[in-house]
Protein backbone atom coordinates (compact mmCIF):
# COMPACT_ATOMS: atom_id res chain seq x y z
CA UNK A 1 0.00 0.00 0.00
CA UNK A 2 1.22 3.36 -0.99
CA UNK A 3 0.84 5.65 2.09
CA UNK A 4 -0.58 9.34 0.44
CA UNK A 5 0.41 12.23 3.01
CA UNK A 6 -1.98 14.33 3.62
CA UNK A 7 -1.54 17.83 4.37
CA UNK A 8 -2.22 19.34 7.59
CA UNK A 9 -3.82 22.66 7.61
CA UNK A 10 -2.88 25.59 8.78
CA UNK A 11 -4.29 27.42 11.71
CA UNK A 12 -4.95 30.07 9.23
CA UNK A 13 -6.98 27.96 6.98
CA UNK A 14 -9.08 26.55 9.74
CA UNK A 15 -10.13 30.57 10.48
CA UNK A 16 -11.00 30.57 6.81
CA UNK A 17 -13.55 27.98 6.75
CA UNK A 18 -14.81 29.17 10.02
CA UNK A 19 -18.04 31.29 8.45
CA UNK A 20 -18.13 34.65 10.51
CA UNK A 21 -14.83 34.51 12.70
CA UNK A 22 -12.53 37.13 12.62
CA UNK A 23 -9.21 37.26 14.67
CA UNK A 24 -7.73 40.34 14.73
CA UNK A 25 -4.79 40.77 16.37
CA UNK A 26 -3.80 44.60 18.09
CA UNK A 27 -0.85 46.11 17.02
CA UNK A 28 0.64 46.76 19.97
CA UNK A 29 0.25 43.29 21.30
CA UNK A 30 2.79 40.93 22.53
CA UNK A 31 3.64 38.22 20.37
CA UNK A 32 4.15 35.59 23.20
CA UNK A 33 2.36 34.56 25.18
CA UNK A 34 4.15 35.54 28.71
CA UNK A 35 3.49 39.22 29.13
CA UNK A 36 7.01 40.55 30.56
CA UNK A 37 6.65 42.61 34.43
CA UNK A 38 8.09 45.48 32.52
CA UNK A 39 5.39 46.19 30.23
CA UNK A 40 3.19 46.08 33.09
CA UNK A 41 2.37 49.61 35.05
CA UNK A 42 2.73 48.39 38.65
CA UNK A 43 2.31 50.27 41.92
CA UNK A 44 5.15 50.26 44.15
CA UNK A 45 3.46 48.17 46.38
CA UNK A 46 2.66 45.27 43.38
CA UNK A 47 6.13 45.72 42.70
CA UNK A 48 7.63 45.24 46.26
CA UNK A 49 5.34 42.14 46.68
CA UNK A 50 6.90 40.60 43.53
CA UNK A 51 10.73 41.31 44.70
CA UNK A 52 10.65 43.72 41.70
CA UNK A 53 11.26 46.98 43.35
CA UNK A 54 14.56 48.78 42.98
CA UNK A 55 16.71 50.62 45.74
CA UNK A 56 15.69 54.04 44.72
CA UNK A 57 12.09 53.23 44.19
CA UNK A 58 11.75 52.06 47.35
CA UNK A 59 12.79 55.18 48.92
CA UNK A 60 10.39 57.17 46.49
CA UNK A 61 7.50 54.83 47.92
CA UNK A 62 8.47 55.49 51.31
CA UNK A 63 8.54 59.12 50.68
CA UNK A 64 4.77 59.23 49.41
CA UNK A 65 3.84 57.36 51.92
CA UNK A 66 5.60 59.70 54.12
CA UNK A 67 3.93 62.80 52.72
CA UNK A 68 0.59 60.79 52.51
CA UNK A 69 0.83 60.24 56.36
CA UNK A 70 1.55 64.27 57.03
CA UNK A 71 -1.38 64.78 55.27
CA UNK A 72 -3.72 62.95 57.08
CA UNK A 73 -1.91 64.54 60.61
CA UNK A 74 -1.85 68.27 59.87
CA UNK A 75 -4.24 70.05 61.35
CA UNK A 76 -6.28 71.96 58.90
CA UNK A 77 -4.89 75.87 58.29
CA UNK A 78 -6.78 78.76 59.64
CA UNK A 79 -9.47 79.99 57.49
CA UNK A 80 -9.13 77.17 55.13
CA UNK A 81 -13.06 75.96 55.82
CA UNK A 82 -15.70 74.46 53.70
CA UNK A 83 -17.22 77.77 53.04
CA UNK A 84 -13.82 79.99 53.02
CA UNK A 85 -14.29 80.53 49.01
CA UNK A 86 -18.18 81.46 49.13
CA UNK A 87 -19.11 84.89 48.43
CA UNK A 88 -22.86 84.55 48.04
CA UNK A 89 -25.16 86.16 50.63
CA UNK A 90 -26.52 83.65 52.90
CA UNK A 91 -30.11 84.21 55.39
CA UNK A 92 -30.84 82.36 57.60
CA UNK A 93 -34.25 80.52 58.09
CA UNK A 94 -36.45 81.02 61.47
CA UNK A 95 -37.30 78.70 64.02
CA UNK A 96 -40.89 77.68 63.06
CA UNK A 97 -39.09 76.67 59.33
CA UNK A 98 -36.16 74.43 60.96
CA UNK A 99 -39.19 73.21 62.66
CA UNK A 100 -41.29 72.43 59.92
CA UNK A 101 -38.03 71.07 57.97
CA UNK A 102 -37.51 68.75 60.76
CA UNK A 103 -40.84 67.37 60.84
CA UNK A 104 -41.27 67.02 57.34
CA UNK A 105 -38.01 64.83 57.25
CA UNK A 106 -38.63 62.71 60.83
CA UNK A 107 -35.40 64.02 62.11
CA UNK A 108 -34.82 64.10 65.91
CA UNK A 109 -32.42 66.61 67.09
CA UNK A 110 -33.12 66.48 70.80
CA UNK A 111 -30.26 66.02 72.82
CA UNK A 112 -30.66 62.79 75.54
CA UNK A 113 -27.07 63.07 76.47
CA UNK A 114 -27.06 65.42 79.55
CA UNK A 115 -26.27 63.89 82.68
CA UNK A 116 -28.65 64.78 86.29
CA UNK A 117 -25.94 64.64 88.87
CA UNK A 118 -28.06 65.53 91.58
CA UNK A 119 -30.24 62.54 90.54
CA UNK A 120 -27.14 60.55 89.96
CA UNK A 121 -26.09 61.69 93.42
CA UNK A 122 -29.09 60.52 95.24
CA UNK A 123 -29.01 57.17 93.64
CA UNK A 124 -25.76 56.50 95.67
CA UNK A 125 -26.72 57.73 98.85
Amino acid sequence: MAETKSKKPTSNEYLDNMPGFTLEIPKNAPRNALVKWYQQKMSYEEKYRMGLLTYPEYLEWQQELMNAEEAKTKPAEEGSTFWSGDSELRSNISTTEYEDFLAQNNVDVSNSTTVDFEKLKNELD
